[in-house]
């Protein structure tokens, strides 16, 4: 990319340990049962879209990351929406911290910070069918959260934002090949 060209980048909050493992092994397990769908590192998305050059959202970024401070986001239950990119996900709570870290990135990056904010963790990207969404998202919700071995329990219902990471993400590109982690800053408001 040239020097100063604008593109496309989002900020996301990522799970370290053996949750980030687990929704990673999930992730891919739903891609490789799925024509289409890519495989991508767990996440939870503090704003996408982005259009702007790489210097001016880098800088924003270590600037919000200065004034945020870490918290901890909770794992609720799975749902599906309608388009590529929330096709299958994990919603997370809506607590204050949580919401007040959407509103202060949508700030940073000149957007009303009153804007709606669905904090979520995809599992699954790919288009297909509302039937066939509603059928993993029913599955993943048992195998997450339900019956007498979940996989995710105690500790894993979420985890410690400590850092932010700023991604560059054409949303264009479905197979997601072009997209690539261009940062990481630690949290210390």
């Amino acid at each position: 990319m040239a020097a100063g060209s604008v593109s496309s980048y989002s900020i996301w909050v990522m799970p370290r340990g053996s949750l980030a493992d687990k929704l990673h092994a999930e992730i891919k397990g739903l891609a490789g049962r799925t024509p289409g769908a890519p495989v991508f590192q767990p996440h939870v998305t503090l704003l996408g879209g982005i259009q702007a050059t790489e210097a001016d959202v880098l800088h924003r970024a270590q600037q919000l990351a200065a004034r945020l401070k870490p918290y901890r986001i909770t794992l609720d239950q799975v749902s599906c929406g309608s388009i590529f990119h929330q096709c299958v996900y994990v919603l997370c709570s809506t607590g204050a911290e949580t919401m007040q870290a959407g509103a202060a990135t949508r700030e940073a990056y000149g957007q009303d910070p009153t804007g709606r904010y669905m904090p979520h963790l995809s599992l699954l990207y790919a288009d297909i069918s509302t039937k066939e969404r509603e059928r993993v998202a029913a599955e993943e919700q048992r195998r997450l959260f339900g019956g007498e071995q979940p996989l995710l329990a105690g500790e894993e219902l979420g985890f410690d934002v400590t850092s932010l990471t700023v991604w560059e993400t054409e949303e264009s590109d479905k197979s997601l090949n072009s997209w690539r982690m261009l940062a990481e800053y630690e949290l210390a408001g």
